[in-house]
């Protein structure tokens, strides 16, 4: 099924405001509300043409001739100002269907490596299914998500805020899609991490984060280039619908999964896996695993409403340094996952050890939430089918090296 926008009416003001409008989601299998940055002038101006996947209105290039206006450089009037360029003159703009995007993402992500350790079993006295994207490209699930927002945004330029693994993955898959993309990271960033974002084709800002935050150097480049589109690496529609990819893969397993724990940060993963589930009409319990010097999920959980963290945690699991779950991450998550394990640092640890020593595999620390989560309620999981998802394998040598014989970071 397609949408054609039809063409827009000669006289349209000039100036135009941006609003996020949430429509009913008609045609979503997830039955849940969409939300999607559109530009307009007034009601004439917006056309009620349903898009496939987010069924709401859009506005065709004719209708964003004048420009948006508002906050400079913001994500809203980059994304309006994208939608706008999916016009096509008279004829509008022509969207693909969600079950052609799907096909699209998942012809150049790999599967995700499904592992099986007797040993590991024994040790936990359950029966646990690893789901590891150690072998994804760029080495972790980021990925799925960076190569759906190449793929749908029109912008050929990407800005950014990472410590190493969206970076990673957004330089790669604009690498493959022939875009380009800035990625601000901390100016005491691993070498390795900032190496790896340069190797793939990314272009790298360092920034002293005791001067400058990471995002707000990213506004200041927004305002430079302003026809780029700015990315959060989990506080994104097309982000989450790239790591739902995962989500269907684990329905499509066809296991008898008693629950799947996840790690959770900003919310990127969790929420996308959650989503895949329900387009899969899979009813699987969903359990987070956080860091407990970084709860701010948890806590929001308990609370009914986000809560955010004062600094960035000092937890050993740097995927996992975010000061709040993202608003569309929140969205799903305060009601698609069934709780959070909050895990020590020991735990996580230990349980990169674990996965070193009775399954063979290689995990960053935050890759080894899940696993920890295990060991921190080991009577909790007993004798339980339990699927662990392990979000990636990019670890700096050094600090791998320190983990594994004990020794503190």
């Amino acid at each position: 099924m397609t949408v054609v926008l039809p063409e827009a009416e000669n006289h349209i003001p000039r100036e135009l405001s941006i609003q996020l409008r949430i429509a009913e989601c008609e045609l979503n299998a997830r039955g849940r509300e969409c939300r999607l940055p559109v530009a307009f002038a007034d009601n004439k101006c917006l056309q009620h043409s349903r898009c496939v996947r987010f069924a709401t209105a859009m506005p065709c290039e004719n209708c964003y001739s004048g420009g948006a206006q508002g906050r400079s450089g913001s994500m809203t009037s980059m994304r309006a100002r994208g939608l706008a360029k999916r016009g096509a003159g008279k004829e509008g703009c022509v969207l693909k269907t969600k079950e052609e995007l799907w096909e699209s993402l998942e012809a150049e992500v790999r599967k995700t490596t499904v592992i099986e350790s007797r040993r590991l079993d024994e040790f936990l006295g359950a029966r646990t299914v690893l789901a590891s994207e150690t072998f994804q490209h760029t080495g972790s699930f980021k990925f799925r998500a960076a190569y759906s927002v190449v793929m749908q945004a029109p912008e050929d330029l990407f800005l950014t805020a990472s410590s190493g693994n969206f970076g990673q993955a957004l330089a790669y898959a604009c690498r493959l899609m022939k875009k380009s993309c800035i990625v601000v990271m901390p100016s005491d960033s691993s070498r390795v991490k900032v190496e790896a974002v340069q190797n793939y084709g990314g272009k790298v800002e360092l920034v002293d984060v005791k001067v400058m935050s990471r995002w707000d150097r990213v506004w200041e480049l927004a305002k430079e280039y302003s026809d780029a589109y700015v990315v959060s690496p989990y506080d994104d529609p097309y982000v989450i619908e790239g790591n739902s990819s995962l989500g269907r893969e684990l329905a499509a397993l066809n296991r008898d999964f008693d629950c799947i724990v996840v790690p959770v940060g900003g919310g990127g993963l969790a929420s996308g896996i959650v989503v895949g589930l329900k387009e899969m009409k899979k009813s699987i319990p969903v359990i987070g695993a956080e860091p407990l010097l970084a709860n701010d999920a948890a806590r929001s959980l308990r609370a009914g409403r986000i809560i955010s963290n004062e600094t960035e945690p000092p937890t050993i699991a740097d995927g996992a340094r975010t000061l709040r779950l993202g608003d569309r991450n929140w969205e799903i998550l305060s009601s698609g996952l069934e709780r959070i394990v909050e895990v020590p640092e020991e735990k996580i640890a230990e349980g990169l050890r674990v996965f070193f020593s009775l399954a063979n595999l290689k995990v960053e620390p935050t890759a080894a939430l899940g696993l920890g989560a295990l060991l921190t309620e080991r009577e909790t999981f007993q004798g339980k089918t339990i699927c662990c998802v392990v979000s990636g394998g990019n670890v700096d040598p050094e600090v791998y090296g320190r983990l594994l014989l004990g020794k503190n970071v």
